[in-house]
């Protein structure tokens, strides 16, 4: 869909080498499972073109039913990708959050928890994760968290870890990212 979205607006796309060629395009960083979101930022590499302007009302006008491009920009191939500096998300929960437990984690200077992925399990301090937590109403909660600091936990784990929660009280989480700042 996507190839063809593109070949239609005359993208003329960097693909990869191969037996299963590909366009070289990539997210800046991996949405988790479950997590719905308003801003990703994806870079599409594409050939040398005499017309540099980026097409983006044409590119608009094939994509699929709620998905737009709100922004391009010409970005040299010899410079470093943008960092992600900080994610902005909105949690609701079918309950409610626990206000005392959020007052204390934003107390602390440190808060280290236990990251379980496959077979292995390190310790993250999710403390310096978090930027901003702040509770909207008894069941909607504004989280800001830090990117680049190493290892990170992702918001239901954060806010698992922060609450007490249950696995039962995450079923019905949704978590809403609704932007991300770049360095």
């Amino acid at each position: 869909m996507f190839i063809r979205a593109f070949a239609r607006v005359e993208l003329n796309l960097v693909y990869s080498g191969g037996y299963h060629p590909m366009p070289k395009v990539s997210f800046a960083t991996a949405l988790p499972v479950g997590l719905e979101s308003m801003w990703e930022i994806m870079d599409i590499y594409i050939k040398d073109t005499e017309d540099s302007s980026l097409p983006i009302e044409r590119l608009n006008k094939e994509l699929p039913s709620g998905i737009r491009v709100l922004y391009a920009e010409e970005v040299s191939r010899d410079s470093l990708p943008p960092q992600i500096k900080e994610s902005h998300f909105l949690l609701t929960v079918q309950g409610s959050f626990k206000r005392v437990a959020l007052d204390r984690f934003l107390k602390l200077r440190s808060y280290m928890a236990i990251k379980r992925h496959k077979n292995r399990e390190r310790t993250v301090d999710i403390r310096s994760q978090v930027k901003l937590l702040h509770l909207l109403s008894p069941r909607e909660l504004e989280l800001v968290t830090r990117h680049g600091m190493g290892p990170e936990m992702r918001p239901a784990e954060i806010i698992k870890e922060i609450c007490a929660l249950s696995e039962d009280e995450l079923v019905g989480m949704r978590i809403l990212k609704k932007k991300s700042v770049l360095v």
